[in-house]
């Protein structure tokens, strides 16, 4: 069972750490993802420290998700079959 969040952030990875792990993600792969969910909260507090606000965030995300990918995540998610 998952644990249940508490507000304490370092429970919170540590319980889907967990839950990747049940699910047959690898210590690599869920290393990665914590590194990339660390490195995204860090570039939306800088977003939020220079006055970004609600859609904003939004066309930032995609503007850096279409130059990673090659895509917009309308289309990404399409590819990948999952629906937003």
């Amino acid at each position: 069972m998952d644990a249940v969040f508490t507000g304490d952030a370092e429970s919170a990875m540590e319980a889907m750490r967990q839950k990747y792990l049940r699910q047959g993600y690898d210590e690599a792969w869920i290393k990665q993802w914590q590194i990339t969910i660390g490195t995204r909260n860090q570039l939306t507090d800088e977003w939020k420290s220079r006055g970004v606000q609600g859609k904003q965030y939004g066309i930032l995300t995609a503007v850096i998700h279409e130059g990673a990918f090659g895509m917009k995540p309308s289309e990404h998610r399409q590819l990948k079959g999952v629906e937003k």
